[in-house]
């Protein structure tokens, strides 16, 4: 994507709600789809109003959004040509928010400085808390809160309950956490020691957690992540 040139920063009320939603939804995440998607969706309100009232119209002319509409416009007809048009829509026809949610995050990494960084250290503690927690459970049979998955000894949960996802949750946001933390820290010995051990620690428990595809995924990003990176190497 095109990088669009920053505007004046606006250190508005607004601006920062909206930065510190999304710093905020890692966290989301784990409680469940309710914060995780009003969060998702107030960012792509936020960035619709104010592109309107900027007349921030050069977002959108670019090779993602006219992808993305495509995309969205198929899924609609497919929808619409279902058996079942009712139940089809339902899980499609408030797809387009993931579009606004997409350019308001592009738009705040363009206006809040930090942000970058911000993120990543948000991604990185909350991963690391719902790491060790299943850590705890991995050891002593349930998480800090007492709970285990029902009727399965060979799976973790910890955070998440029933729901067998820590394993996905791990792999596809560590990636992300350590890709911000890289772009926006300039590295030095210790903070790849850190970032090293990290790494190892999250890829002992996504291979506790179970979920072959996670650990397959993990495994993957951190072969790439050495042997493409002259520092990791």
């Amino acid at each position: 994507m095109t990088k669009i040139p920053s505007r004046i920063f606006n250190f508005s009320h607004h601006q920062t709600f909206a930065a510190y939603l999304l710093y905020l939804l890692p966290l989301a995440l784990v409680t469940g789809p309710f914060l995780s998607d009003l969060f998702l969706s107030l960012v792509g309100l936020y960035f619709l109003i104010i592109s309107i009232k900027n007349k921030l119209f050069s977002y959108y002319k670019n090779p993602f959004v006219y992808i993305f509409s495509f995309f969205y416009l198929y899924l609609f007809i497919r929808s619409l040509l279902s058996v079942d048009v009712y139940y089809s829509l339902e899980g499609c026809i408030f797809y387009f928010r993931y579009l606004f949610f997409s350019l308001g995050v592009f738009y705040l990494f363009n206006n809040v400085p930090n942000l970058a960084r911000n993120l990543g250290l948000s991604l990185f503690f909350t991963i690391l808390i719902v790491a060790s927690d299943a850590y705890f459970q991995w050891i002593f049979g349930q998480n800090i809160f007492g709970w285990t998955v029902e009727g399965r000894t060979d799976r973790l949960g910890g955070f998440f309950g029933d729901e067998l996802i820590i394993g996905g949750y791990l792999a596809r946001l560590t990636p992300l956490c350590l890709g911000l933390l890289i772009y926006g820290y300039e590295l030095s010995r210790t903070k790849l020691i850190i970032g090293l051990s990290f790494l190892i620690f999250i890829d002992v428990i996504t291979f506790g957690s179970g979920e072959r595809s996670a650990f397959f995924f993990m495994t993957l990003f951190s072969f790439l992540l050495i042997f493409l990176s002259n520092k990791f190497k």
